[in-house]
């Protein structure tokens, strides 16, 4: 069993140019915040063009001035490029097997949830439309370039010093992006080239559960489908692999398993919804340390995150995750 257990929220992958739950909401719904959304995660517009003119979109009259102004550096922000991407990866499944878009868009509004994960537990009928528009948009934010430094890098040289760690470290993250396994298996890889079998030695110890599922497998044979880092046209063969909302298979007992006994819980990037927390329960006869980063999370939620877990340690509420990682010894 494992002595320190991190627990990765969305925040743990905004670093690496994946949206918060406030963000990607913004994307889903299409409104001028989700444009400034795509643009504060960097997203290129070229990348957007691309994966529009992949969806047989340059024909279609409402995005025309969009083809028009293709060769523009930065995201336009008069021509709500959040929609009109999410409407091309829905093009086709609304209506035929999903529903109306326009449906799921008023009610995710109405519903004033912030994490899609919260609002689909409670309308399990929008999960289909809801999974193909979350897989679009996080492939289209995972990319290769902005797997660098931060504390991801931080955690790498704590592991890089102590050598084998098998065991000591287990992730249970939320997210359904791959950036955490991505980044320390291709670290793996290159500072080992002269030994691959060490390389995924070193990288299977990591215990690495995602509670609700991810965006794909990146190796393996034909089941389930392979879906490369970033590669936003293979959004569809995600789809399966995800359960918003809901434990992903064995999940749930492969967080007990990882929680049993441990020394240390880590929570990173963590907005603490309920429906999440209900997942991780930790010892109360022996309770292990407890830390939490708290950049900009209300002093509401600190409070109940309390009374759940007495004895948590919260970082400053105006520290980044790397702030929080420097400032705490969460890799000791």
């Amino acid at each position: 069993m494992p002595r320190v257990v991190f627990v990765l929220g969305a925040g743990a992958s905004r670093p690496y140019g994946l949206p918060t739950s406030k963000e990607l909401r913004a994307i889903l719904l299409g409104t001028e915040a989700g444009d400034r959304a795509l643009i504060s995660l960097g997203i290129s517009f070229d990348r957007i063009v691309s994966f529009l003119g992949s969806r047989g979109m340059r024909d279609k009259p409402k995005y025309g001035e969009l083809f028009a102004r293709a060769t523009e550096r930065e995201i336009p922000t008069d021509l709500n490029v959040a929609r009109l991407f999410v409407d091309a990866a829905l093009n086709g499944f609304c209506g035929s097997r999903g529903g109306s878009l326009k449906n799921f868009r008023d009610r995710f509004f109405n519903s004033q949830r912030v994490s899609i994960d919260a609002f689909i537990t409670k309308n399990p009928d929008l999960e289909p439309i809801a999974k193909h528009a979350v897989a679009a948009v996080l492939l289209l934010c995972e990319r290769e370039e902005r797997l660098e430094a931060d504390w991801y890098q931080q955690f790498l040289e704590r592991l890089m010093r102590g050598g084998s760690h098998d065991g000591e470290f287990g992730i249970i993250t939320f997210n359904y992006d791959r950036s955490f396994e991505h980044y320390f298996k291709r670290a793996y890889t290159h500072n080992y080239l002269s030994d691959a079998s060490l390389a995924r030695k070193l990288y299977r110890q990591l215990k690495i559960v995602h509670a609700y599922g991810c965006l794909g497998t990146l190796e393996g044979n034909m089941m389930p489908p392979l879906v490369m880092y970033g590669d936003v046209n293979t959004f569809g063969n995600a789809v399966d692999q995800m359960d918003l909302a809901t434990p992903a298979h064995d999940s749930n007992d492969e967080i007990k398993g990882l929680l049993d006994g441990v020394d240390r819980v880590i929570f990173i990037g963590f907005g603490f919804w309920k429906e999440n927390m209900d997942l991780i329960e930790l010892d109360k006869k022996n309770p292990p340390s407890v830390y939490a980063s708290a950049f900009r999370l209300p002093v509401t939620v600190m409070e109940d995150v309390k009374a759940r877990y007495p004895n948590i340690v919260f970082g400053s509420r105006d520290d980044q995750v790397l702030d929080f990682v420097l400032s705490h010894a969460v890799f000791a």
